[in-house]
């Protein structure tokens, strides 16, 4: 019953970790692809991220770091329903450890 539990509870975590790491997607085509910059603070003066320099580089950057998440999470989410547990596992640890470095380098610079 505790085992059921902790897989329904995975699979909802995983399966909400891959819709947020789609808005990295979204952003990327809002910015890269509509070139809609309403709302957006680029340029060095403001106190952002490095990547919000210009809408370029932050259009590289959420595309890079929503494909990478995505298909991290995707795999985990797709290992999981195969029930190959243990590669899951280390799919999702990998995403987290992509996600921490992420947050890293944002507040890095």
């Amino acid at each position: 019953m505790i085992v059921n539990v902790f897989k329904i509870i995975y699979l909802v975590f995983i399966s909400l970790l891959f819709v947020f790491s789609l808005s990295f997607l979204a952003e990327w085509c809002t910015v890269g692809v509509q070139k809609n910059y309403d709302g957006y603070a680029f340029g060095l003066s403001n106190e952002n991220s490095w990547f919000y320099e210009t809408p370029q580089l932050y259009a590289k950057v959420m595309l890079i770091e929503g494909l990478l998440l995505s298909s991290l999470s995707g795999l985990s989410l797709y290992l999981f329903v195969k029930k190959d547990y243990s590669k899951s596992n280390y799919a999702f640890i990998f995403f987290v450890i992509a996600f921490i470095l992420m947050i890293v380098n944002s507040n890095l610079f």
